[in-house]
């Protein structure tokens, strides 16, 4: 029997005090294809890749993200840049063609260790764990592109935990307080009974799903989307998550989600 919880988002706001503290996230898939104009509706002068640094940029000035995951993330480099090198330390782990990036507030947390695998080829998954300078807790931060496929423990939760158990010292695993799990996912976690969405550390840390039918997936030309793929998952409280529109198009084929987190 699945034991995870399911919230209203609807409730959330009650629950969490309005949410007057927070972290915010950046997740975005940037398409690969679409980036480096592989498409042909991208191929007219970089049309696509110039949208998707333009609807980064955008949302890192208006959302001051704390952390943000991007998934093929091919031209890396270009996407880095809009960030300021003196707020934002970074993680680059690739897995066959596929470019990752995890990137973190560094005047607010400071990195104990970075890990990085692969749920298969071509589908890398990053763990940072970062010191909260101002409270201490330790949080692993999780970031992933998962496949296609229905059955999510055996897909995702079993390598993940598997590689922690073989890779993480048994110190920072009894040091962990907090997982925060996000990115492209590829299916609808909200009905998906596949998994408890358990992460184990020293540990088990159960990813608290909270009900939401917003679509992320997939079209470069419109808002108009069929699938809920993209999220983020804590440990500690419910996550409020919302779609931010693409405010040029083409550009990548998912959109860009902001997520609020108690601290």
């Amino acid at each position: 029997m699945k034991h995870y919880k399911i919230y209203n988002i609807n409730d959330l706001y009650n629950q969490n005090g309005g949410y007057s503290k927070f972290l915010t996230i950046l997740s975005y898939n940037v398409s690969w294809e679409a980036i480096t104009s592989l498409l042909k509706q991208c191929s007219s002068n970089g049309i696509c890749k110039t949208n998707i640094l333009y609807n980064i940029k955008y949302n890192i000035k208006k959302y001051n993200p704390d952390f943000a995951f991007f998934q093929e993330a091919s031209e890396h480099n270009d996407i880095l840049n809009l960030f300021n090198n003196n707020i934002y330390d970074y993680y680059v782990n690739t897995s066959d063609k596929e470019y990752m990036i995890s990137l973190w507030n560094k005047q607010k947390f400071t990195v104990v260790n970075m890990y990085n695998g692969n749920l298969e080829k071509g589908r890398p998954f990053a763990i940072i764990i970062l010191a909260n300078n101002k409270n201490k807790q330790i949080i692993a931060l999780i970031n992933i592109h998962a496949g296609h496929y229905i059955d999510t423990e055996t897909t995702i939760f079993k390598i993940i935990n598997n590689f922690i158990k073989k890779n993480i010292s048994s110190s920072i695993k009894k040091s962990i307080t907090r997982v925060i799990m996000g990115g492209d996912f590829n299916r609808n976690i909200f009905i998906d009974d596949t998994s408890n969405y358990t992460i184990q550390f020293s540990n088990d840390f159960e990813l608290i799903k909270v009900v939401d039918n917003k679509n992320t997936c997939c079209s470069i030309l419109s808002d108009e989307l069929t699938f809920n793929f993209d999220h983020v998952l804590d440990s500690y409280k419910p996550a409020i998550q919302k779609i931010v529109k693409h405010k040029q198009f083409p550009a990548s084929d998912h959109m860009p989600i902001i997520v609020k987190l108690s601290i």
